[in-house]
């Protein structure tokens, strides 16, 4: 990589004076060029520094849905040699606390009908950080900001919070629009960004992603976009929350290509964005297994003219292959697939299909640059195909986690980082993911991988979806239970006696609860912690 180009704040600035003239985002109908988020973000940027005096390091919380403003907040936080910390709009205010305390945030940029939780959890914070609110019209035209922003307040309840001690994004804007900044000048092994784990598993940890390891995994990346046919300029629907690190990885790779981002602010809007799709036709559609079932179940979006539906790409979870299979004979577009965590900012591996082949149940190989190992639990490496933990290590996998050095030790050997998750290597050199390790169920002696008898569940016509999960019975000992989604008349015993044809006996559930739906999180991740609470 080019010495100018090492750190996230150059990058962009590189390639906004390469695409300066062409759309960057396309947001309510409005046009933003690449040359207008790089001014605004120049303007941001030297509020941060002059104004505020934030030194390189400092952190910016983010807390706000897919809008104009994030990007600009997370760009002008990179040209300032700032850290930013994505923290989800929908988060509580203890789950907030726990995120701004640790991270030590000096500033925090939320949507304004949010602002109230941010302003309670700073009266108990030791260090008060600047809060600036922003409106989710504020960078539209005078007309179509205020009739969003008045459409927001009386029909969807989101009342604004105001405060005279908050700062107003969009008079900073104003304010600093003709002042100009260079980039402060970072190591490509400085943190540019704590992505903070959702915290299924207990308290969230931040994890330090450096300027080295976007930069190296977007250049990983853009081989596999080369392959599946992404070209440079084209649209790209980002329906993916950019708080979470798959959507804002997807951002960033679109930057290099000159990408027009089509932004949907609520990913669970499933008809605005079957209207966005029409009328904006992106040719790249990032996405996720849940999101798909959503918008196959909707006519209007199966009705539609899919010609210019070039590329698809999901994550973020497993993609059932039945979903993909059915994605593709409507679409006519074939699935490709990717697997990577926070902590590998964030890809690892990713399918390379061409439109004439068909979704097979893999991840593909690794990126370029990218080693894996799999090992058993007492850390030894396992025979050839297989499964065992996956290890990765390359120029993605993280510094370790923010504050936490024991909770670091526990994942990151020599380099080595270990996912969690059992996987193994197919002939062709494929990754394989088996299930997650915490979530193995243990039946006399035997691993029972729930993904595997959700995968048998799923196939009963009256099932919809399912999670398994391992609980405890009188005697201390492991047995499966079920949580099954249905849309047709069905019965447990039937379901049991459906699994016998497909299961051994002990992996077939002993309890199966019918329930209305399963708890799952913002990205579409079933929340097994949850069911297990519930229990």
């Amino acid at each position: 990589m080019n010495s100018h180009m090492d750190q996230l704040g150059s990058y962009f600035a590189h390639y906004a004076q390469e695409f300066r003239d062409h759309p960057m985002i396309k947001f309510k109908g409005e046009t933003f060029k690449y040359e207008d988020i790089y001014r605004h973000a120049q303007a941001l940027a030297t509020y941060f520094s002059n104004e505020l005096q934030m030194t390189p390091g400092a952190r910016v919380g983010i807390m706000i849905p897919n809008t104009p403003q994030f990007t600009i907040i997370f760009l002008a936080a990179q040209l300032s040699g700032l850290v930013t910390v994505a923290i989800n709009p929908l988060y509580t205010r203890r789950e907030v606390k726990q995120i701004m305390e640790h991270a030590d945030i000096r500033c925090i940029v939320v949507v304004d009908f949010k602002a109230h939780i941010v302003n309670e959890v700073v009266k108990e914070l030791k260090n008060k950080p600047v809060i600036m609110t922003t409106k989710i019209g504020d960078l539209l035209s005078h007309a179509k900001s205020f009739m969003i922003n008045v459409f927001l307040r009386f029909c969807k309840k989101q009342k604004a919070y105001h405060n005279q001690s908050f700062v107003s994004f969009r008079q900073v804007i104003k304010l600093y629009k003709h002042q100009q900044i260079t980039c402060v000048r970072r190591l490509k092994k400085d943190v540019a960004m704590l992505q903070y784990t959702s915290g299924t598993t207990g308290k969230a940890k931040g994890v330090m992603l450096s300027h080295e390891n976007i930069l190296s995994n977007i250049n990983q990346v853009n081989v596999a976009f080369k392959k599946i046919g992404v070209v440079d300029g084209s649209k790209q629907l980002l329906v993916l929350p950019f708080f979470h690190i798959y959507g804002l990885s997807v951002f960033l790779n679109g930057i290099k290509h000159g990408l027009v981002g089509v932004l949907v602010p609520n990913p669970k809007d499933t008809n605005t964005t079957i209207r966005i799709l029409s009328e904006e036709k992106p040719a790249v559609m990032p996405i996720i297994n849940t999101l798909m079932v959503h918008l196959l179940e909707k006519s209007k979006f199966r009705s539609l003219d899919f010609s210019w539906l070039k590329v698809t790409i999901t994550g973020g979870m497993a993609t059932q292959a039945p979903v993909a299979h059915d994605w593709q004979k409507i679409t006519g577009c074939v699935v490709n697939q990717g697997y990577g965590l926070s902590e590998t900012a964030p890809i690892v591996s990713i399918t390379t299909y061409q439109k004439k082949d068909r979704f097979l149940n893999h991840v593909g190989k690794p990126l370029a640059g990218t080693e894996v190992k799999f090992i058993n639990h007492s850390g030894k490496r396992v025979r050839p195909g297989e499964a065992g933990e996956l290890c990765v290590r390359g120029p993605q996998v993280m510094h370790g986690y923010w504050r936490s050095i024991k909770e670091t030790s526990k994942v990151l050997h020599n380099g080595w980082f270990r996912t969690g998750d059992i996987a193994c290597l197919d002939k062709e050199g494929n990754i394989k993911i088996v299930d997650r390790i915490k979530d193995m169920i243990v039946v006399s002696g035997f691993n029972v991988y729930p993904s595997e008898v959700e995968k048998v569940l799923n196939q009963h016509t009256s099932v919809v979806e399912s999670a398994v999960i391992g609980v405890r019975d009188k005697s201390d000992n492991e047995c499966i239970k079920a949580f099954v989604v249905a849309n047709g008349p069905t019965t447990g015993e039937a379901l049991r006696s459906f699994c016998k044809k497909g299961l051994s006996g002990y992996k077939v559930p002993t309890a199966i609860v019918f329930v209305d739906e399963i708890p799952k999180s913002h990205v579409g991740k079933v929340l097994k912690r949850s069911l297990k609470e519930a229990v």
